[in-house]
């Protein structure tokens, strides 16, 4: 949203022609049931759909330039943020009021779609009167993200920034903070349009402004930030509408020129290796632009369909017939890339086809059961890295990293389906080695729970830190420890058998118990030592087991990767995420790392000896990374989840039963 735009008296924009009607309890009475019966319905942009909204539009689609595609929302929506969760599409755009020259929005909407095609309105999430206090009108240019198992809503109101939560992606979403998260006239920009990037790391990124940007690192609660580290990127000719998005390790600016209400109105980008730039322009810009009857095209943001490394750009253009920069329609269209990384222009009158979900099938998984087949959520709590131990008890018990990460919970269960929770069963503070960690607020992350000659293990990580910025994770000074129950029950007490200093030098750390009784501990990549027959510290120098083979698909490591391992190791099980288990004598090294199109995967090498040589990794398990695997009463064989990447759902519990194929092959799935 721009306001460089010249305001009329918005009275010379209304028909006043037309204003009788307003005085006719009986036509108004009408219109109000039309509006209410067409907002519950699901808006289709397919040309054959025989009813609804769509019916009678004269834009069916086609290749003339006199002929354009539908809009993908009914209506006058704007400045739209598209995004992917719980399984579903949606997208939380600006509502325009079709009366008046002016933007005067006042409330938020979003809308869902299980396919990009059927458009459901999810009706008003937010209202500015109604559920702020520090701002009536001017509601624009909205984002949203999730993190610490909820949804956070970024808005522009009274041209102030604020920020809401919900837990669920739909609403309603309720004022977080009471007041401005970004104040007017606080820095040297408009403080509008904001944008929030999360990167591999999970750090999340504020862009905000118009005129100049922005960007600022969010704190972990995702509704502060530093006000000193707030950082002016001048490399760009950017106007307004910002959206950032990775790809391949490249950091992608995409921003828009020119003003709103120009038909010239266009979508440019620049590339990074850092989310705070300098961002380089690209060539050949602008990438998105007007073309025959289609102008104003702008206010841009961009999804990548779950699974592929196929990807959507949503904008505005003016709406079609008798539109302008106060009247305007969203838009979907396909946005490709060459083998460079460079975006390809978009083609306006390019229409996309009708998307799943559901992510695609793997030759590893039968073509009728899905890529998850028998996948169910334990509860509906935020809960990643689960992991899962059979007591001495024969009860089930469950842990993972909790929100806020403070320390370890467990969960207890008879069944695997009714949980029951112990509470927090340990904090950090006792250890020595842990006080450089919690001066600087380090979390606790990737418990696992082991039970393991007659007792409860738990293992626990705690990340390290940038000399340089402190709020940005280094695995490079990271630690991990081992705690052992002093009572034999899994409330505790626990204590930590190394408490001078940590146990491993990195993240993510795992037992394994070996068939003659010897205890392993494993963390972060691969790295394994033997522990001492009282399990009260390690008993060698850790081995480092990689795959003998290696993985030269640059889409199946992570951007974190280069840092991690150097720029052209290709050989690592995974980057984090390590767990062990073996089955008929063979060893599985298991790790996690991305797959096709950047999904979050469990990876799985294989050996006849502890310390390798391992085989080629394969992608085991599709969107299941940071999992383990634990087998029931019946020796049936599971894997823990808990939806990296949405699918589908975000950052809670699950499992998912696996298999063990004739070919040492683990895939989802219970054998037939």
């Amino acid at each position: 949203m721009e306001l460089s735009i010249t305001h009329q008296n918005e009275q010379q924009h209304r028909h006043f022609s037309s204003w009788w009607f307003l005085f006719s309890p009986f036509l108004w009475l009408v219109l109000m049931m039309f509006t209410n019966e067409l907002s519950a319905k699901t808006y289709s942009t397919d040309k054959n759909q025989k009813n609804g909204p769509n019916k009678d539009r004269s834009q069916t689609g086609g290749s003339s330039i006199n002929q354009a595609p539908p809009a993908a929302l009914p209506g006058l929506n704007a400045d739209p943020h598209i995004a992917f969760f719980e399984g579903k599409y949606f997208i939380y755009p600006t509502t325009d009021d079709g009366n008046i020259d002016y933007w005067s929005s006042t409330s938020f909407r979003c809308w869902s779609s299980e396919n990009l095609k059927d458009w459901k309105n999810e009706g008003i999430i937010l209202d500015l009167p109604r559920d702020i206090t520090w701002a009536k009108d001017k509601a624009w240019a909205p984002c949203i993200a999730g993190a610490n198992g909820k949804y956070y809503f970024y808005f522009s109101a009274g041209q102030q920034i604020g920020v809401a939560e919900s837990d669920r992606p739909q609403g309603p979403f309720k004022d977080a903070l009471g007041k401005p998260l970004v104040n007017k006239d606080s820095y040297d920009t408009q403080v509008i349009d904001p944008m929030v990037f999360t990167d591999d790391d999970q750090v999340s990124y504020l862009y905000f402004g118009s005129g100049n940007l922005n960007v600022v690192k969010l704190n972990c609660d995702m509704i502060s930030f530093d006000a000193s580290s707030v950082k002016k990127i001048s490399s760009v000719p950017f106007a307004e509408g910002m959206f950032v998005f990775k790809r391949r390790g490249i950091y992608y600016l995409m921003f828009s020129r020119f003003g709103t209400d120009s038909p010239d109105y266009s979508v440019w980008y620049a590339t990074s290796t850092s989310p705070f730039g300098p961002f380089i322009l690209a060539a050949n810009n602008p990438v998105l632009r007007q073309k025959g009857i289609i102008k104003g095209t702008g206010h841009n943001s961009v999804i990548q369909i779950p699974g592929r490394d196929e990807w959507v750009i949503a904008y505005h253009r003016f709406r079609i017939p008798n539109g302008n920069g106060f009247h305007r329609e969203t838009c979907l269209s396909p946005m490709r890339f060459d083998d460079n990384g460079q975006i390809h222009k978009v083609d306006v009158f390019d229409t996309i086809p009708s998307q799943t979900a559901t992510p695609p099938e793997t030759k590893l998984q039968a073509p009728d059961k899905g890529v998850l087949p028998g996948l169910r959520k334990l509860m509906d709590i935020y809960l990643r890295d689960p992991s899962i131990c059979r007591g001495g008890d024969h009860w089930w018990y469950l842990t993972g990293t909790i929100n806020p990460p403070e320390g370890i919970q467990v969960w207890k269960s008879k069944d695997l389906i009714s949980w029951e929770s112990l509470g927090i069963v340990w904090k950090p503070g006792n250890s020595p080695w842990h006080k450089p960690y919690l001066q600087q607020g380090r979390p606790i992350w990737a418990p696992e729970i082991h039970y393991i000659r007659g007792t409860f293990w738990l293992t626990y990580s705690m990340p390290g830190w940038d000399a340089n910025d402190p709020s940005r994770f280094n695995p490079a000074n990271s630690g991990c420890g081992l705690l052992k129950s002093t009572s034999g029950k899994p409330e505790g007490p626990y204590s930590d058998v190394q408490p001078d200093e940590r146990l491993g030098d990195e993240i993510d750390a795992s037992l394994f118990q070996d068939d003659d009784d010897s205890v392993y501990y494993l963390w972060h990549s691969g790295k394994i030592a033997k522990m001492k027959p009282d399990m009260s510290g390690l008993a060698e120098p850790y081995h480092w087991l990689k795959p003998a083979v290696a993985d030269p698909d640059p889409q199946h490591h992570s951007g974190l990767c280069p840092k991690i391992f150097g720029k052209d190791s290709l050989t690592h099980i995974g980057y984090e995420g390590v767990f062990m288990f073996k089955s008929n004598g063979l060893y599985y090294l298991c790790g996690s790392d991305r797959g096709e199109g950047g999904r979050y995967s469990c990876y799985i090498s294989t050996s006849r000896s502890i310390y390798g040589p391992y085989s080629k990794r394969y992608e085991a398990l599709p969107y299941c990374g940071h999992n383990m695997f634990f087998q029931d009463d019946n020796a049936h064989r599971w894997s823990t989840f808990f939806g990296q990447d949405g699918i589908p759902w975000h950052e809670q519990p699950g499992i998912l039963p696996v298999t063990i194929g004739a070919d040492n092959i683990v895939c989802s799935g219970k054998k037939k």
